[in-house]
């Protein structure tokens, strides 16, 4: 496995309670050595040895897990930054090309149509309403 820390789990606490003291520092020397150094307990104790295969499991599981959930806070990223990359209308206008437009537009003034007189003005994309 070869992990940096694991979860010490309340069942591990459970099964080392049943075992007497040197039964119990020997599994949690064997727990230590397969999460950290990738060996399995190879010992002669029945009773650390079926503790450990039941621990093995879980341990696998949990490295499993980190490892699915790594992968897709990978692909996450890549879609966010794929994301970020297309262009919108909201970096458009933030980036001033829009924006700049559009107050230009406003602060030269528009004329707006009188009632009687059914002209036409220039909105601030520069066309002509009708």
């Amino acid at each position: 496995m070869k992990e940096r820390n694991f979860k010490f789990r309340k069942s591990y606490a459970e099964v080392i309670r049943v075992m007497d003291d040197k039964q119990a520092g020997r599994f949690i020397k064997a727990v230590s050595d397969y999460v950290f150094d990738g060996r399995a307990y190879d010992g002669n104790d029945t009773a650390i040895k079926s503790a450990f295969t039941l621990v093995k499991v879980s341990l696998d599981n949990e490295i499993t897990d980190r490892e699915n959930g790594r992968r897709g806070g990978i692909k996450s990223r890549e879609l966010r930054k794929a994301k970020e990359e297309q262009p919108s209308v909201a970096r458009v206008i933030a980036s001033g090309i829009v924006a700049s437009e559009m107050l230009k537009s406003i602060l030269e003034g528009r004329e707006t149509p009188s009632d009687d007189e059914g002209e036409t003005t220039e909105n601030c994309f520069g066309r002509e309403d009708f």
